[in-house]
């Protein structure tokens, strides 16, 4: 079994999910933006199949 503790150097494991969802909106965001185009031909397409989504949730599908 391998542990962990996200409470090292005075920090907690606040510090550290809030770090991991700072990182997760910048990438999600980043590439949302570079994929806009593709995004976009694909809800085109699925809109004929299923209700349309979010473009972060698209992309990430």
């Amino acid at each position: 079994m391998i542990t962990y503790n996200l409470n090292i150097d005075g920090q907690n494991y606040e510090d550290y999910y809030s770090t991991l969802k700072r990182l997760k909106k910048m990438i999600i965001d980043k590439d949302c933006n570079k994929s806009k185009k593709y995004i976009d031909d694909f809800k085109i397409y699925i809109k004929n199949f299923e209700e349309l989504k979010d473009d972060k949730y698209i992309l990430l599908r």
